[in-house]
């Protein structure tokens, strides 16, 4: 990105901000895998929360969402897919990746089919697995938030062309039926007496007429 001076270039990293939930140990080992250890690709802002009653207050009372939520699935208030859930309902846009240990590693297979962004085992953190992780994480989120906004859109667009069709249709059908009428009236000779070859064009009239008010129907 230039920054504004001239002959000079510069590149700003974004921050991204994480929401640690779990114990004060593993938030030490969390913080020294994403903080201690340099990465020259990424910028990262760790906030912690002990317990799942926490983690909600911190979520319920944030200005900014956070971009990435880590959820322990063992907290001291919460245990199993519960916790995701709880989490989950309190911030349903944020990408969330939980945390595992041996005695719930299934519930974390249940909380990404359920919408957690990626699952792995504590004891199985590594600073590149962990980085990782949540790259892609926020990548996935993204996309889907991209597609759903596609998807919105096109919904968006699609109820306008149905109101514009209708209202098109409305003001077609409106004085076509009174010309039709008025044609009816003088094809049958309400209005006074007609020839034959009148009375043919105007039931060329009419047929026109029908025809036309079929065409306006096909395009609803």
């Amino acid at each position: 990105m230039f920054d504004g001076r001239p002959g000079r270039l510069s590149f700003v990293m974004k921050t991204t901000t994480i929401l640690f939930a779990g114990a004060d140990k593993d938030h030490n080992v969390i913080r020294a895998t994403l903080l201690t250890e340099a990465d020259p690709t990424a910028n990262y802002q760790l906030t912690h929360a002990s317990t799942l009653a926490g983690t909600l207050d911190e979520l319920a009372a944030g200005k900014d969402p956070y971009d990435v939520v880590l959820v322990d699935l063992s907290l001291p208030d919460s245990q199993g897919f519960d916790t995701f859930l709880r989490v989950h309902d309190q911030a349903p846009g944020t990408p969330i990746i939980v945390l595992t240990g041996t005695e719930n590693a299934e519930d974390g297979l249940v909380a990404v089919h359920e919408g957690a962004q990626d699952s792995f085992a504590k004891a199985d953190i590594t600073p590149n697995s962990l980085r990782r992780s949540i790259h892609y994480s926020l990548e996935r989120h993204l996309a889907k938030m991209a597609r759903q906004h596609a998807i919105d859109r096109l919904r968006e667009l699609n109820e306008t062309k149905s109101r514009i069709v209708a209202e098109a249709s409305h003001e077609l059908r409106t004085p076509l039926a009174i010309i039709r009428e008025f044609v009816s009236l003088v094809h049958d000779g309400v209005t006074g007496s007609i020839n034959e070859k009148q009375k043919q064009c105007l039931a060329s009239a009419l047929r026109n007429c029908d025809r036309l008010t079929n065409l306006i129907s096909g395009m609803l």
